[in-house]
Formats: C-alpha cells, structure tokens, sequence
C-alpha cells in the first residue's frame, strides 16, 4: 500500500518516526498556512498543534488542512470537556463546536473522545 500524508506537527522525530515504521508511506511536515507553498496529500494530519493556538487558529488550519487532501483529515485538540481542567493555560477546544465548524467542510466526520479525558480527535473525510 502507498499514499502521501502530511503532518502538520510540533514535532519533526514524530513525522521521521512515522515514516521509518512505515516506509510504503510518505510522511511530510508541512506549514499549510503558508501563501506561498501548495500541499496535496491522501491524507493530511495534525498532532499537538492547536494548544498554544485558539479557536480562529485552530479553523483556519482545519480548513487549510482539508483543502490540501485528496482522501481525509484527522486533527486532536485538548478537550473543553474535561471535568478537572488539566491542561490550564492551554487551549482547550470545545468538540462540539469544533465538529459543528468540521461539518461547514464536509458531512462525512467522526469524531472520538474516549480515550483520554482531556482529549478528541475528528477526522473528517472527502465524499468518495
């Protein structure tokens, strides 16, 4: 199996990683806010992005993100949902409103938030 996917991330060894482990994949960091590059990938994904950021950021990349793929996004945020606020001086995205935005881009989501209580992932995908 082959594809390209881009990696919005904080982090260049988490992107190397990836594409050492899985080396019938492309794996690329890229600023996807920049006016003067053009990205097209299978997939696009980010990672650890958004905390220092806010909501305006966090829209603007997502629709960015969703621009430059063929196939489907996944993005994580910290969640607004957890009920000991852990992550204090961070962003925290409320999954709700962020799902609502990621519907404007497309219908085809899914959205998880049970595996960490300060966290969620959407990914949302193009109509085939």
């Amino acid at each position: 199996m082959k594809g390209s996917i881009w990696a919005s991330t904080c982090c260049r060894k988490w992107s190397t990683g990836r594409a050492n482990a899985h080396p019938g994949f492309r794996f690329e960091r890229a600023d996807l806010l920049d006016p003067k590059t053009s990205y097209v990938a299978d997939y696009v994904m980010s990672s650890g992005i958004f905390h220092l950021g806010d909501q305006e950021f966090m829209q603007r990349m997502i629709t960015a993100m969703f621009k430059s793929c063929r196939k489907g996004v996944a993005i994580n945020s910290l969640s607004s949902w957890d009920d000991f606020n852990s992550q204090a001086g961070f962003f925290c995205a409320d999954p709700l409103k962020t799902l609502e935005f990621c519907r404007t881009l497309t219908p085809q989501l899914l959205m998880r938030h049970d595996y960490l209580p300060h966290d969620f992932t959407i990914f949302l995908f193009r109509d085939q």
